[in-house]
């Protein structure tokens, strides 16, 4: 219980983290938000920025995918960084990156939507309902559009 206490915490932490991220956003300030986000990373995720984008979604499961452990929570703060990064690269003018960024933190994210503990599951998909309303700032090609849209759908409460 105190094990699963303290993920819902780091998870919610997170989640906290990336809507507090908005101010730096609406400045239309990329590069401020990246180096905000390579200040932090380490502390929420337990890799460095550079880690993190340059490592696959698949990579970054295979690692972290402990579930009741810290390392779930770590695995869910690398989706949720990776999607906060996906909008640095978007405002830096890095479209292909974006959008590769943004395509693999909703992959994590739905991949931990599927944890058994409904309020972690329900963080999860909340964050996953706020991160499918920015999708059309990404400019996906249509392929890219069915991909998300079957990855938000399988994360959706049955």
């Amino acid at each position: 219980m105190i094990r699963q206490d303290y993920i819902l915490r780091e998870i919610e932490r997170t989640i906290a983290f990336c809507i507090r991220l908005l101010g730096l956003k609406q400045d239309d300030e990329g590069w401020e938000l990246e180096q905000f986000l390579k200040e932090h990373c380490e502390g929420l995720t337990g890799m460095a920025y550079e880690t993190l984008v340059s490592t696959s979604s698949s990579d970054l499961v295979a690692l972290l995918h402990h579930p009741g452990t810290a390392s779930f929570a770590r695995l869910v703060a690398c989706g949720c960084v990776t999607c906060e990064a996906a909008e640095a690269a978007r405002l830096g003018g890095d479209d292909d990156g974006a959008r590769s960024l943004f395509m693999r933190g909703v992959e994590i994210l739905t991949f931990t939507s599927g944890q058994d503990d409904p309020d972690v599951r329900g963080h999860i998909v909340e964050h996953l309902a706020r991160l499918r309303t920015r999708v059309d700032q990404f400019e996906f090609p249509p392929a890219g559009l069915q991909r998300l849209a079957a990855l938000f759908a399988a994360a959706e409460p049955k």
